[in-house]
């Protein structure tokens, strides 16, 4: 396993947490001024929802063994749906092409979620793919 493997949990739970925070800072922005009721912390609750499960997952994969085969496919999950949600609520937040651009604060926790599962499902088979590559034509090589 080389350090990249290694690393890779520890990776995706820093990209998780920051992801989670630059998200709770767009929220916040964009509900400046709402007063806060049981509604809105379970809102909140929501939106950070895909931020808890990659926490969790990179979490599972820190402590589990280094042969783990799921340590690179979270990593990169955790990559691909951060950089996706943040883009798209900063998008939302920062530049609002209509009236109804928060609701991407209601449908992207979803989204996220159920894109994030079909991408480590994605990026597991293609780790998978890659290690059977190398290891034949390392093989190969000999």
């Amino acid at each position: 396993m080389n350090m990249s493997e290694r690393l890779a949990p520890a990776v995706g739970l820093g990209l998780a947490l920051a992801g989670g925070i630059a998200t709770a800072f767009l929220l916040l922005r964009a509900s400046a001024g709402t007063p806060i009721s049981g509604g809105i912390l379970v809102f909140h609750f929501w939106v950070a929802l895909p931020f808890i499960a990659l926490c969790g997952l990179n979490l599972y994969c820190l402590k589990a063994s280094s042969a783990h085969p799921l340590r690179t496919p979270a990593a990169l999950t955790t990559l691909v749906v951060v950089a996706l949600s943040v883009f798209i609520y900063a998008d939302a937040v920062f530049n609002p092409r209509s009236s109804t651009a928060a609701l991407v604060f209601l449908f992207l926790p979803l989204w996220s979620l159920l894109g994030g599962t079909v991408v480590l499902l994605v990026s597991f088979r293609g780790v998978q793919f890659a290690r059977r590559h190398t290891r034949v034509n390392d093989r190969a090589h000999r």
